[in-house]
């Protein structure tokens, strides 16, 4: 066994626990609700169901009040961290070669693997390795999130034939599956829920194809050489990091 050289660190996270009293909005893959936390207030948290499960009224969660006490980017919601007496079921296929090898907030307690869109088990990977640019596609890229709501609606007028497609960095930004302006965009938006290791290949299954599930929350997958395992994006850069519905 061997012993630390220096002391513990302190948590850097503000942990709470308590009981769903009442479910509020859904989106996406996103739940509202009000959690009575034990020997203090009820607050609004909110779960991401593909993460935690979908908690229900009566059930205890374990939180993540951090930025919340803060009052800093979580549109005032603290995080449900887990259902720790109803755990969801294991990831289907995981351990196969089609439950992917992208993992996003990597080194985490919270880590989770997502399937690139260009990795070889997909439908898309032969028509990225031979493409070299997007095809002469416009690029916006917009400061935030809510931005998309002009954007979209401002291709469309002009030709409503047109296919919209959003690309989220990784980074600080809000989480997709968090964004209610996402969640009412995506109608309009193609391709959506592709990840992948640089952002051209997240853009170009938006060409053809139907529009996929968006999966689990989270940052876009970071860039990495074509068809590597891994690898971190230096282009990357924070987005807006504020509410669900920005």
């Amino acid at each position: 066994m061997t012993t630390p050289s220096s002391p513990a660190p302190a948590s850097r996270i503000r942990w709470r626990r308590g009981r769903v009293t009442e479910l509020g909005r859904a989106w996406r893959d996103a739940q509202e609700m009000t959690v009575k936390v034990f020997d203090d207030d009820a607050i609004r948290a909110l779960a991401h169901p593909s993460l935690v499960g979908t908690p229900e009224v009566g059930d205890e969660v374990l939180l993540n009040t951090t930025a919340w006490a803060q009052k800093l980017g979580t549109g005032g919601y603290a995080l449900v961290v887990a259902v720790p007496d109803r755990l969801p079921a294991d990831p289907t296929g995981l351990g196969t070669p089609g439950a992917g090898h992208l993992v996003k907030g990597r080194y985490t307690p919270l880590q989770v693997t997502v399937q690139g869109v260009d990795e070889q088990e997909t439908e898309h990977h032969e028509a990225i390795a031979a493409a070299r640019t997007s095809g002469a596609c416009p690029w916006w890229w917009p400061t935030c999130t809510r931005r998309c709501r002009r954007c979209s609606p401002g291709v469309h007028v002009t030709d409503p034939a047109l296919r919209v497609a959003y690309v989220m960095t990784d980074g600080g930004a809000l989480p997709a599956a968090f964004s209610r302006t996402l969640d009412a965009l995506g109608p309009s938006l193609a391709g959506g829920g592709h990840r992948g290791r640089r952002r051209v290949d997240r853009l170009r299954p938006a060409r053809a194809g139907p529009v996929p599930d968006a999966g689990p929350p989270g940052r876009a997958a970071p860039a990495a050489g074509r068809g590597s395992r891994g690898g971190a994006d230096p282009a990357a850069r924070p987005g807006d990091g504020g509410a669900g519905d920005r």
